[in-house]
């Protein structure tokens, strides 16, 4: 499947920044290929990261992406009005795959439809957004070959791969029409990593399924376990080898990988779960493969682990996956006015208060939204820019290159 085209010359347009925003690398718009449409100027709802792309929800219901797995069969490597979807409210994306939900709940999906995970099974790519007959959904969320939907009713329906459980319907039988969860009737809250989802329940506990890298020896649970020790959850997050429960007072009870002090101290897992002070009343949380970043009750946003892509933002990267982390303690990011934060196994992407979106780490298919395809970058470039240009008398203080 080769979804790939040269993108022509760049345009580089430098705005200067608000006092209270930080500094921005300058926006390089990629020149828009013939048939795409520019991401219009209308707010921005919501942010998600799929596996090497990046999705904006817009006030309006529309939808905005760039880099691999889009409803346009071929990489984007700057912000396009993405075709055929309208009303959306939320997007989950995984590896080349993604699904949308409408505000009545109904849910289409595209993308890489090999294990079912766009609803329609196929070794070719779903070009177009495909409804999911039948469903209709309060939340979504999506694995690396799988999606997962919560119900009104508090059930549970995955569909896609399920060779280490992560549907949880008790097989190992790839899906492509969702199947309910075992066991699950009570759920408030749903999340999924690469291969593990889990759910709130509404005695406030924590149900998990799939592969589990946390355990020894990487157990497989093809049904839902209660996760021990955590009680009062209303909210969960899932990373690629982690996870954290936020009870309703705002206090942080994680477990899963900690190698790179992603969850606070250095270990290689952290098992049973315990509390994680450092999250505590967090307004966000996200974890790339290696490490973790959030938004504290403060507003300030902090980052920790290997940053092994640059996803931090910081100038700077891991060299070497076996040396020690980059960051062990919380170290305050530039992302001061972050607002919603959007993580996938390499990159990071931020909304901020102004409404600008910004990206930083692996840019191997464009999901940065900005600069040339197969760098990374350690700094924070300009996805969507809402800022006002500076402005001298009456002309715009604006520099353009080509």
């Amino acid at each position: 499947m080769n979804m790939r085209k040269t993108i022509p010359s760049l345009i580089v347009l430098t705005f200067v920044a608000c006092a209270d925003e930080p500094p921005l690398t300058p926006v390089n718009l990629a020149k828009l290929p013939a048939d795409a449409k520019p991401c219009p100027a209308v707010p921005v709802k919501s942010i998600s990261a799929a596996m090497s792309a990046t999705f904006a929800v817009l006030e309006d219901g529309s939808v905005c992406g760039w880099g691999d797995g889009l409803p346009i069969d071929r990489e984007a490597h700057s912000p396009e009005l993405l075709p055929a979807l309208a009303r959306v409210v939320q997007v989950a994306g995984g590896y080349q795959f993604a699904c949308a939900r409408n505000d009545d709940g109904a849910v289409s999906c595209w993308g890489n439809g090999e294990y079912g995970a766009t609803g329609v099974k196929s070794e070719k790519y779903v070009a177009k957004p495909s409804p999911i007959a039948g469903l209709s959904a309060t939340a979504i969320a999506a694995g690396e070959h799988h999606a997962c939907a919560l119900l009104a009713d508090g059930s549970a329906r995955c569909w896609g791969r399920a060779n280490f459980g992560q549907l949880g319907d008790g097989s190992k039988v790839d899906k492509a029409i969702p199947s309910p969860v075992a066991g699950i009737t009570d759920a408030e809250s749903l999340a999924c990593g690469f291969d593990t989802c889990c759910v709130t329940r509404k005695g406030g506990s924590v149900a998990c399924w799939g592969i589990f890298a946390w355990e020894e020896g990487e157990r497989q649970h093809p049904t839902p376990v209660e996760i021990p020790g955590v009680t009062g959850a209303k909210r969960v997050v899932v990373g690629p080898n982690q996870g954290c429960a936020f009870s309703e007072s705002g206090d942080a009870t994680c477990w899963g990988s900690s190698v790179f002090a992603e969850l606070g101290g250095r270990e290689a897992v952290l098992w049973p779960p315990r509390a994680a002070p450092d999250f505590a009343n967090a307004k966000q949380i996200a974890f790339t493969y290696e490490t973790a970043i959030w938004i504290n009750e403060s507003g300030t946003t902090f980052g920790r682990g290997m940053n092994a892509s640059g996803e931090l933002g910081i100038g700077e990267q891991a060299r070497y996956r076996n040396g020690a982390p980059t960051i062990t303690v919380p170290r305050p990011l530039a992302l001061h006015d972050a607002v919603e934060l959007a993580a996938s196994r390499q990159h990071l992407c931020a909304r901020l208060a102004s409404g600008s979106v910004v990206c930083a780490g692996a840019n191997s298919n464009g999901q940065l939204g900005n600069g040339p395809t197969g760098v990374s970058s350690a700094r924070m470039l300009v996805a969507l820019d809402r800022r006002q240009p500076a402005t001298s008398g009456s002309e715009p203080n604006r520099k353009v290159s080509r």
